[in-house]
């Protein structure tokens, strides 16, 4: 979450200008906030945010790239949390992106994560694999529905892929050649 709102900060920063990362806590709840001195949000481009894949005109005619896909993302794993994104724009000036979580104070499960953890993933890449037999977790596998990406974006190909690859088997290619190959 965070590293999508301070990466479009400082995207949508010009050289000279600022960026802040505020946090902020009382027993109840929990605030973080990126703010920059950005090309902020046009009004009419703000009921878009987070209800579809969407980039402001301006972004658009930014030199910057981008898919527009981050910010909707935060947006739901806020939500998943339980918890408010909430936004201050003005064009020409910044904007403002402030998460809002609930505190809690009571004994939680310490226990390691899993891969289906949606709050704190852990991915792990092989450098070397050595030959073995196929592990529990493996057969698994070859059960699930398998999808294929086809993202140039190397960033958000890998985004993709370990968002969907607790659910699916996830095949990712950067082009639609490597793509016809796969599914050949």
């Amino acid at each position: 979450m965070l590293d999508n709102l301070i990466s479009n900060a400082c995207k949508y920063t010009l050289s000279g200008g600022e960026v802040s990362l505020v946090l902020t806590a009382n027993r109840q709840k929990a605030n973080i906030t990126v703010k920059d001195t950005g090309i902020g949000i046009p009004k009419k481009d703000r009921k878009y945010l987070f209800k579809e894949v969407f980039r402001a005109e301006n972004a658009q005619s930014s030199q910057e790239k981008g898919s527009g896909f981050g910010l909707l993302q935060v947006h739901r794993i806020v939500k998943s949390m339980q918890g408010k994104l909430s936004y201050q724009s003005e064009e020409n000036k910044g904007t403002s992106f402030t998460i809002t979580l609930a505190r809690s104070f009571e004994t939680r499960d310490t226990s390691p994560r899993s891969l289906t953890d949606p709050l704190k993933p852990k991915i792990s890449v092989p450098i070397s694999a050595p030959l073995r037999t196929r592990t529990l977790a493996e057969d698994n596998e070859l059960n699930k529905d398998c999808i294929l990406i086809v993202e140039d974006n190397d960033a958000l190909r890998y985004y993709l892929k370990h968002t969907f690859s607790p659910d699916y088997k996830v095949v990712d290619v950067a082009n639609g050649e490597e793509a016809i190959v796969n599914l050949g």
